[in-house]
């Protein structure tokens, strides 16, 4: 009995299929019983070690800003860096006079809508 995820059941299907062994499962935080079956009491007493040994986890870094990257791109992947959209100032809520549009109800005076 009890809930068995999608990534347990997936890898208990592996080991069944001889994908991976019980202790490939393992270290996925699965622990696969000698009947083929995932154990849950010791998934979770394995994954909660997991996480006390692995402490915090800090955001995914992509390698500098994006100006940093762009400066790198040539050298990194032999292209050539992304220009910078340039976008018009109705995208950015900027009007042709400088001002700003506040809504939609601004929006469609401003054009001569209502």
């Amino acid at each position: 009995g009890g809930f068995v995820g999608v990534q347990q059941l997936e890898a208990a299907l592996d080991v069944e299929r001889g994908l991976v062994t019980r202790d490939g499962a393992r270290r996925y935080g699965v622990v696969i019983g000698a009947d083929g079956r995932v154990d849950q009491k010791a998934t979770a007493d394995l994954r909660r070690q997991m996480e006390g040994d692995r402490g915090d986890v800090e955001l995914f870094d992509f390698g500098g800003t994006v100006e940093e990257l762009k400066a790198r791109c040539v050298a990194d992947t032999n292209l050539e860096p992304p220009k910078t959209p340039v976008f018009q100032k109705w995208m950015t809520g900027g009007t042709s006079t400088g001002g700003s549009v506040q809504n939609g109800a601004d929006a469609r005076q401003r054009v001569g809508a209502d």
